[in-house]
């Protein structure tokens, strides 16, 4: 038989092989020492706590038997927005059943991970969201019908160029309008407008971005029309 033919045979043999047989090899079994960790609030408005927390043990993988390790230190880290590199915020020691637990006020979206040295392990990274804090007020409460009135308030984080949107709804209404937007400014305020021609309400939202969710203004700002309108 000639090489030529000898070399076919040994190709159809390989392509004969079961897919098994050219599967890669399995992987190395996963490390026995494991660090849980939960994220109790995923969502947060700024200025709002939130806590991560879980349990540093072994477990046997001969019989799943589960041991805590207690007084073991540990290193919670942090990625901000836009989650390029992990530094250290804070150290804790796990308690006699291997469990910790940190407080943590982000001000952006962060992810966290939980890190031991001994033996040396990381917990998976968990996300923390956060939404912008927005408080506002008007002018007036009682605005004559169809005048302009002004509308200031403050965003946190402070993120110049972030941008408001002033929104009325008639008090027998349904559906809110745009009134105005407006830019937060390099020291967190925003100043627009609204005008009504009827009892109204009264809110202001300030949009997301790549490092916080958008946010509603938690409190509404009921508008009591007085006087006839300006013809504006």
């Amino acid at each position: 038989m000639s090489s030529r033919f000898a070399a076919l045979f040994a190709l159809a043999g390989v392509l004969a092989l079961p897919a098994a047989a050219l599967a890669q090899a399995p992987a190395p079994p996963a490390s026995p020492d494991r660090i849980t960790m939960l994220a109790i609030f995923k969502t947060v408005t700024f200025g709002e706590p939130s806590f991560v927390s879980g349990r540093f043990r072994n477990v046997n993988p001969a019989d799943d038997v589960l041991t805590p390790y207690p007084n073991r230190a540990l290193t919670l880290n942090a990625a901000v927005s836009p989650f390029t590199a992990f530094a250290p915020v804070a150290n804790d020691t796990t308690e006699q059943q291997g469990f910790y637990s940190f407080q943590v006020n982000p001000e952006v979206n962060t992810r966290y991970q939980v890190v031991a040295s001994d033996p040396a392990i990381a917990s998976e990274a968990k996300l923390i969201r956060v939404r912008f804090a927005i408080e506002f007020k008007a002018e007036t409460t009682k605005p004559r019908r169809g005048r302009e009135f002004d509308v200031t308030g403050t965003v946190k984080p402070v993120r110049p160029g972030a941008k408001v949107v002033i929104e009325t709804r008639p008090a027998n209404g349904r559906r809110y309008r745009q009134a105005d937007r407006a830019s937060v400014k390099a020291d967190g305020t925003f100043t627009g407008s609204a005008k009504v021609r009827q009892d109204s309400e009264l809110r202001a939202r300030v949009l997301g971005d790549k490092q916080n969710l958008p946010s509603l203004s938690r409190k509404l700002i009921e508008l009591d029309v007085r006087g006839r309108d300006s013809g504006d």
